[in-house]
């Protein structure tokens, strides 16, 4: 899989309060040309979105949209955290910086296998795994394209939770196994990161 990550930006104050989806656009495009591309300007790019709300980008010269780069971006304060695949597997990212949760609000969006597994941990702990697993659950919708549409308490990432140094795993939707691939997931000070991709096949089968 040819997958290029943008290394993480920080974000000014200013342009975060201002005008920050814009600049994670931006950003995201900014991937693109990592990997030497003749086009030298996000302007050579355009970005659509396919019936399912997943972000794809296409070269402005690539008329008929043949070859798409699956795209993705997130920004947490200070932070914006963007990618791309030239392949077309699906692509999510997200970062989030760790919180104090409190009881309901974890009951709100966890698993129940995600909650047992938490609940054996100490204070400090509970709250940054649980960020992991918010963190991982929004990418992997973003990854679908249907973003926050979809409960994230119908997914459970307790398997990632639990074997973090593997690569390959198998996120369950609504009962049914998925696969995915965690391309990255770091903490970094007070926040984490993650990246993951999947077959474009887990789309249809999950949006079906």
């Amino acid at each position: 899989m040819q997958t290029i990550i943008a290394n993480f930006s920080h974000i000014d104050a200013l342009v975060f309060n201002q005008d920050k989806t814009k600049y994670s656009h931006s950003h995201m495009l900014a991937c693109l040309r990592k990997e030497g591309d003749s086009i030298q300007s996000s302007e050579g790019y355009t970005v659509v979105k396919d019936l399912q709300g997943k972000p794809w980008a296409y070269k402005k010269s690539d008329k008929d949209r043949i070859n798409p780069f699956s795209v993705t971006t997130s920004h947490s304060y200070p932070y914006v955290y963007s990618g791309h695949s030239r392949n077309k597997d699906l692509i999510g990212c997200d970062v989030e910086k760790i919180r104090d949760f409190e009881d309901f609000f974890l009951t709100s969006f966890l698993h129940p296998h995600e909650r047992s597994h938490i609940d054996t941990l100490d204070v400090f702990l509970r709250n940054e795994e649980a960020t992991i697993a918010w963190t991982i659950k929004e990418s992997f919708l973003k990854a679908l394209g249907s973003g926050l549409r979809v409960h994230p308490k119908r997914v459970d990432v307790s398997s990632i939770l639990l074997n973090k140094k593997k690569n390959i795993h198998t996120v369950t939707y609504d009962g049914k196994s998925r696969i995915c691939t965690i391309v990255s997931l770091e903490k970094v000070g007070e926040f984490i990161f993650c990246f993951l991709s999947m077959p474009r096949q887990v789309q249809s089968k999950c949006l079906e």
